[in-house]
């Protein structure tokens, strides 16, 4: 989970080039990235996010390797998987072998999805 391998291997498999770029698709500040470069610890909520964007395993964005109970990782997957398909064997898979810290990046994740959602119902509903 080092810095350094973890952003080799983003880089490797995005768009995304330059530590500002990633700030920038995080929504976050250089200055997370400088942090993170310095502990040398690239944040798993991090991993998580650019992997459901490019669709690639945070498992090989954190570790370099491939899980065993997904398809390759590192590319694209096929695009007859559906989302929700994608985003339940995510899930599935933190929800049976993820840690204590792992599980609540999820539970961040979803509330912040739900809160997204909410307010694009209350905006869909204004006009």
């Amino acid at each position: 989970m080092g810095f350094v391998d973890c952003w080799e291997r983003v880089k490797q498999a995005t768009r995304l080039r330059k530590q500002t770029e990633l700030a920038d698709f995080l929504n976050i500040s250089s200055s997370n990235i400088s942090e993170a470069k310095v502990k040398d610890r690239f944040p798993l909520h991090w991993a998580f996010k650019i992997g459901q964007e490019f669709e690639i395993c945070t498992d090989w964005i954190m570790t370099g390797q491939e899980s065993q109970d997904t398809e390759p990782c590192g590319r694209k997957r096929q695009k007859s998987e559906s989302e929700e398909g994608r985003v339940y064997q995510s899930l599935d898979y933190i929800l049976r072998q993820g840690n204590t810290y792992q599980r609540g990046v999820v539970k961040g994740y979803l509330n912040e999805l739900a809160a997204e959602i909410t307010e694009r119902v209350k905006k869909a509903k204004k006009q």
